[in-house]
């Protein structure tokens, strides 16, 4: 009598393989057995060779229909229709037919046709190399046959004729529409592809999705499943929209881990699948799982161990949880000093100065990565180094120079070493320096750049890189395009980043918070209180800081000084510290308060503290803004020669680096000085007053342009221009009917 097994037991050891990992028989590998037939048949036709272009493309469809999930007949036409050559395709259809006609038969001598392929060789025969993928699969196939007995030889011949007959083949007498191809230098043969070979097949978005969501509701072998691993890995970490749906891609790797319990790779590919996410349960289990089955098997048990603690670490810091996050670092460096493992250190490493506080030593640690990840050859990890110095640097206050060069060390790293990842993120950080420097122009022109530069890979789908530097670049373009009053232009990059990424990934959240940063500042400028809090409301659940400054800005629009000053204490006095362009905006915003309360003297004191943070940070971009509404200050205290001369210093930075509303408030501060020297000269702001106007109406700033209307009425009447002064004080109705705001907001701002 045979002992009871224990049902728990069961539960916690899960499926076990029921043996080796054996190739089965079915029509669809039937099918390349017969495609192999056909193309080494088509090599040895003298009188209608293929052409170079044609070799390459029959190789490459067939190592991806090898490598692939099996297709049913329709499909499986359809690929070859759109890849095999007329001739070729018809030789094979005539091939299939004459298989389906000649019964079990037929099928034998198929298989012992392939078997010659690789028992011979010769100057007029194509041999295929045994160690090659074809050759791999050839035999293996031939091998699965000659061990089927008679009666599952009968079941797969009925099998390959209802896929054939499903398939509707036609029958060869008739040529199918197939592209023509051009020829081509490039050859590539079956014996000379090896196992090792990655392959790389181009297509459009449509026919690698499909291709994708094909997996699911198969049921793949070994092989096949640790390539499906490694390909949606590559695909999560560079272009995610290409991976499978998350729901689509649990459902694969459960049924991976149901046929290959002990595949490592499975549960972790689980693990990244939760983290797209941000599912923290299903994440840890998966990663869990995946730590077991890496710390059981090898040579040295301990590096599982040591990376899974590095996996830990990087799981709770995506997280924010900081403590867990550093203890798991500890464990992950203490293990790795034991075991004298250099390269999980400089992982560590990076890590370490991404969670440290302290400048000093974050400085300090980065160094010391960047210099012994060159020792070690981890040229990923030292261009990334390089890239998180440079933005340190540029933080601090460095000169452009500097930082510029230090960035061009990464760029080398990228181009010797083919990053396309890091180059995408080289070109992200380029344009933040010159959005930072005050360079607006040149952060769009980099953005662009990034935008049109081709980053495919060497993967097996060639996916371009599509992560987060792509959404900061098209947020780049489209907050240039809304600065220069193009809102339907900005909204069309906007939307197209939106299509790039999935919707519940983090990429998409960050064009979200871009797309409502845009409509906070639109209808902040167009004096809309109701738009701009509902954009604020949405932009605080995305990114709270961001939020709570557009709040701010509202309750100055709406007169509410109390709660604009409570939002901007929290915002000063938040930990960690703002970083310096957010504390400019935010001295910016209580200078703007206090001269909403005519306290013109105390709104000199935030802009005086902002213009020391500029310059000791060298952000020249917004110290002319700073500059310009110290010289709207002065004005109003009095002081209207240094005003005047302060303006004409910032003419030419903000006339040729500045965005519409800079420029708008530039003319009207120009303008307000000449109206406040004699009368003479009271009629050369006219002009400057036009000017404003046309910008500011192409802005859609009505607030601003209120006050601008205002202007010219009251300077027309005081030129005793009454017709002139009745037109500005009709267009000043009109748009107060148009677009009506809060009575005298528009006059009680810096400009």
């Amino acid at each position: 009598m045979l002992p009871a097994q224990d049902p728990i037991a069961l539960v916690e050891c899960g499926p076990r393989p029921v043996g080796p990992d054996r190739e089965s028989v079915t029509p669809h590998k039937l099918s390349l057995l017969a495609l192999v037939q056909q193309y080494s048949e088509s090599r040895q036709q003298l009188d209608a060779p293929l052409t170079a272009r044609q070799r390459k493309d029959t190789c490459l469809l067939l190592l991806q229909l090898l490598q692939g999930p099996e297709l049913d007949g329709a499909r499986l036409l359809v690929q070859l229709r759109r890849r095999l050559p007329p001739e070729q395709l018809s030789g094979l259809c005539r091939r299939l037919q004459r298989l389906r006609d000649a019964g079990v038969e037929g099928l034998s001598e198929l298989v012992a046709g392939v078997k010659q392929l690789i028992a011979e060789a010769g100057p007029r025969r194509l041999a295929v190399s045994c160690s090659s993928v074809v050759g791999f699969f050839v035999r293996r196939m031939v091998l699965a046959f000659t061990r089927l007995p008679f009666h599952e030889v009968t079941r797969v011949y009925a099998e390959f004729a209802a896929y054939h007959a499903a398939g509707r083949f036609p029958d060869g007498a008739e040529e199918p529409p197939v592209p023509t191809m051009a020829d081509s230098a490039d050859c590539m043969d079956l014996g000379d592809v090896s196992d090792a070979a990655v392959v790389s097949i181009g297509g459009d978005d449509e026919e690698q999705a499909d291709d994708s969501c094909s997996w699911v509701g198969q049921r793949p072998s070994r092989r096949q499943a640790e390539l499906l691993v490694s390909t949606q890995m590559e695909l999560l970490q560079t272009n995610e929209r290409r991976a499978l749906p998350p729901a689509q891609l649990q459902e694969v790797t459960s049924r991976l881990l149901r046929d290959n319990p002990d595949l490592a790779e499975a549960h972790f590919l689980s693990f990244l699948n939760c983290l797209r996410s941000s599912e923290l349960c299903g994440a840890v289990h998966s990663l869990y799982h995946s730590f077991d089955r890496m710390g059981a098997g090898g040579d040295e048990p301990s590096r599982g161990l040591r990376y899974a603690a590095l996996s830990l670490a990087s799981l709770h810091a995506r997280f924010g949880h900081r403590g867990a996050a550093l203890a798991a670092l500890r464990e992950a460096v203490t293990m790795s000093q034991d075991s004298n493992d250099s390269r999980c250190l400089q992982q560590a490493l990076t890590w370490l100065y991404k969670l440290t506080d302290d400048e000093e030593a974050r400085q300090r640690l980065m160094r010391h990565a960047i210099a012994k990840s060159g020792e070690l050859d981890l040229h990923e990890l030292a261009s990334l180094g390089v890239q998180n110095y440079t933005e340190m640097m540029a933080r601090r206050g460095a000169k452009p120079t500097e930082a510029f060069e230090q960035l061009a060390i990464s760029d080398q790293i990228n181009c010797q070493h083919s990053l396309p990842a890091l180059l995408a993120s080289a070109y992200s950080v380029r344009s933040a320096l010159c959005s930072l420097y005050g360079r607006p122009g040149l952060a769009h022109l980099c953005s662009q750049l990034l935008l049109c530069i081709d980053t495919s890979g060497s993967g097996r789908h060639g996916a371009p890189v599509c992560g987060e530097p792509v959404a900061l670049a098209a947020g780049t373009v489209a907050r240039h395009l809304a600065g220069q009053g193009e809102y339907a232009r900005a909204e069309q990059v906007l939307s197209w980043a939106a299509e790039q990424f999935p919707p519940a990934g983090a990429e998409a959240r960050l064009v979200r918070q871009q797309w409502l940063e845009m409509e906070a500042e639109r209808a902040l400028l167009a004096g809309r209180c109701e738009s701009a809090q509902e954009a604020a409301t949405a932009l605080t659940a995305l990114d709270p800081a961001s939020g709570r400054l557009r709040r701010a800005q509202l309750h100055l629009l709406r007169g509410e000084p109390a709660e604009c000053e409570q939002l901007l204490a929290q915002l000063l006095a938040a930990q960690p510290p703002p970083v310096p362009e957010r504390l400019v905006q935010l001295l910016l915003l209580r200078a703007e308060l206090r001269a909403a309360s005519a306290d013109y003297a105390g709104a000199a004191e935030p802009l005086l503290a902002a213009l020391a943070e500029c310059q000791r940070r060298r952000l020249r971009g917004a110290r002319c803004s700073v500059l310009l509404r110290l010289a709207a200050v002065q004005l109003q205290l009095g002081l209207r020669g240094p005003a005047a001369q302060l303006a004409e210093k910032l003419a030419l930075p903000l006339l040729t680096h500045g965005s519409l509303h800079e420029r708008a408030r530039l003319y009207l501060l120009r303008a307000r000085c000449l109206l406040a020297e004699e009368p003479p000269r009271r009629r050369d702001a006219l002009p400057l007053l036009e000017e404003a106007a046309h910008l500011l109406t192409r802005l859609q700033a009505w607030l601003l342009l209120k006050t601008v209307f205002h202007l010219r009425a009251v300077t027309f009447h005081e030129l005793d221009e009454r017709a002139e002064r009745n037109t500005a004080a009709s267009q000043y109705r009109q748009l107060m009917a148009q677009h009506p705001t809060l009575d005298g907001v528009h006059l009680m701002r810096i400009s």
